[in-house]
């Protein structure tokens, strides 16, 4: 069957890979995000009956989703460019439905401006969302599934609407690939737009895959990559020692030590 390794907030999965790393998101971590985590993929009862630990099993990035942001924003996912990315996703399917309409003799579905889209994503805070997994495919099954997103009417003004249930097994699940056409930073930036998200961790774990044998550990590390770093040059240690008063003040989060704005 292989294994799974995802990249969540609030245990809302925004990307997946099965049997190797994926995308890499060791940017938004930092060394003291590295931590275990309990996992669905670990058989605790294996371990407890064989008096064995399954920490290599429970290794991932951790941190809240306030932590990100910062971080996010300075890779270039900020409200701004979520607007640009979901316009060029709203006019991609306009198109697409069009050239249906036109074959089928049906009419374009009216899509959400970026401001309705917003305000239907953070609606609910992810921690009330359920979670339950449902197995059946009936009727009653179906709009368990849909749960609060249930109103027709609403959702499929979403952009790739249709598409949206293919993989839904519980609430959660459904509301994923609801707004899963948009970038996974770009879903993190504006699910911050919820307060009540803000707390919720950001989890990236790696230890399944790892145990698994479908990557390495060394393949996992935190913080930014060369492309992704700043050089700011000064005139002199004064600016130097201001510079970094500076960034301690604006990111209190970051260690005492850090000698470089890239680690932010």
């Amino acid at each position: 069957m292989g294994t799974e390794i995802t990249l969540e907030v609030g245990g809302l999965t925004l990307d997946w890979c099965k049997n190797s790393r994926g995308l890499d998101h060791g940017m938004l971590f930092q060394a003291k995000d590295r931590k275990r985590i309990h996992s669905d993929q670990v058989n605790y009862d294996y371990f407890r009956e064989n008096d064995e630990d399954p920490g290599p099993m429970e290794m991932a990035f951790c941190r809240p989703l306030k932590e990100v942001v910062p971080r996010i924003e300075l890779l270039g996912f900020t409200l701004d460019q979520v607007r640009r990315e979901y316009a060029n996703c709203a006019e991609s399917w306009r198109e697409e439905c069009q050239a249906m309409a036109d074959e089928e003799e049906e009419s374009v579905p009216d899509v959400m401006t970026f401001a309705e889209f917003c305000a239907f994503a953070t609606a609910y805070p992810l921690e009330t969302l359920d979670d339950t997994f449902i197995s059946s495919f009936d009727a009653r099954s179906e709009a368990q599934i849909r749960g609060r997103f249930g109103d027709m009417t609403v959702t499929r003004r979403l952009p790739y609407f249709s598409l949206s249930d293919a993989n839904a097994y519980s609430a959660r699940s459904y509301f994923a690939g609801l707004i899963g056409f948009l970038h996974p930073y770009s879903l993190l930036r504006m699910l911050a737009q919820n307060t009540y998200n803000l707390n919720t961790d950001v989890v990236w774990q790696y230890g399944p895959l790892v145990e698994a044998g479908w990557a390495s550990e060394s393949e996992f590390t935190h913080g930014a990559r060369r492309n992704q770093t700043f050089l700011v040059a000064t005139e002199g240690s004064s600016d130097t020692h201001i510079l970094k008063h500076a960034i301690s003040l604006l990111r209190r989060q970051l260690p005492p030590d850090v000698e470089h704005p890239s680690a932010i």
